[in-house]
């Protein structure tokens, strides 16, 4: 991997005292034992006091048929604190309005 990261004018240890590199990315391993890399941990945000992963909700639109690409970003709620906005690149040949992509989310996520 590494020595460690440059910090100042000393050499921080890329490993902790545990032996572990703390690479700031998040995953989950599945039922075979395979990881799966979601995301960067500095992405999160809260909205309504969950905390929400943006490449989560983007995977599972993703999955949905006619859409083709999608990319979740926090804006700013006065009630929430913040709240995720879908920006969805749909597949040509497939057309699906908002209240169809709303009803696929709800299906799969709790409301925030």
């Amino acid at each position: 991997l590494c020595r460690g990261y440059w910090e100042g004018d000393s050499l921080k240890p890329a490993l902790n005292s545990d032996g572990w590199f703390h690479s700031g990315d998040i995953g989950k391993l599945d039922h075979q034992g395979y990881l799966t890399i979601l995301g960067r941990k500095d992405n999160m945000f809260i909205s309504g006091g969950e905390n929400i992963q943006p490449e989560e909700i983007e995977q599972q639109l993703c999955q949905r048929e006619g859409i083709k690409q999608a990319v979740v970003v926090p804006v700013k709620n006065k009630e929430f604190g913040y709240r995720p906005v879908a920006f969805i690149a749909m597949n040509q040949d497939k057309s699906l309005d908002e209240a169809e992509i709303r009803q696929y989310l709800a299906e799969h996520f709790p409301r925030f």
